[in-house]
């Protein structure tokens, strides 16, 4: 008897969960893709970025937190990585030709830099997103990434966000 209350259960769950929640359609998920990667990505920030990404609400959590515990994407990283290399090879032959053009750090340096900003820009973005959703998904992955070390700029986000939400 036990057996078959375990086999009910284990059958009955799954689909009490689906019907709870079915995963978004294609086109929405990209388009929460778009609307995250826009905030992510923007500089100025004034054209309703955050406001399109917190249209999405507790959908985008987990992409949310994603990115405030790992920065840019692998992929993104990977792409920013050779665009900074194509520069600095750029700035290195222009040194060569013009001596008194200077470079001012190595080509490792100048990726590490600049991809670590990066991902600065990322983690910022996402807590402050997690904020502006607010809930207690997002106040507890505000409250893990203080735990974790991060740069000065990130943790400052990290406690501003944090702020907000409670």
């Amino acid at each position: 008897m036990r057996i078959f209350r375990s086999l009910a259960l284990a059958v009955a769950l799954p689909s009490v969960g689906m019907a709870q929640s079915s995963p978004p359609p294609p086109a929405a998920s990209e388009r929460a893709a778009r609307a995250l990667s826009a905030w992510y990505e923007c500089q100025d920030c004034d054209a309703g970025e955050l406001n399109a990404v917190t249209r999405y609400g507790e959908r985008v959590v987990p992409s949310l937190i994603a990115a405030l515990n790992g920065g840019a994407s692998p992929a993104r990283r990977e792409g920013l990585r050779r665009s900074l290399g194509a520069a600095y090879d750029q700035m290195a032959e222009q040194a060569q030709r013009y001596p008194e053009r200077v470079l001012p750090e190595s080509r490792s340096d100048y990726i590490e830099r600049y991809a670590g900003n990066l991902d600065a820009q990322y983690r910022i973005r996402a807590a402050q997103a997690l904020a502006a959703l607010g809930g207690p998904q997002a106040a507890g992955a505000l409250e893990a990434a203080l735990a974790k070390p991060q740069r000065d700029d990130v943790r400052r986000a990290v406690e501003r966000s944090l702020q907000k939400i409670k």
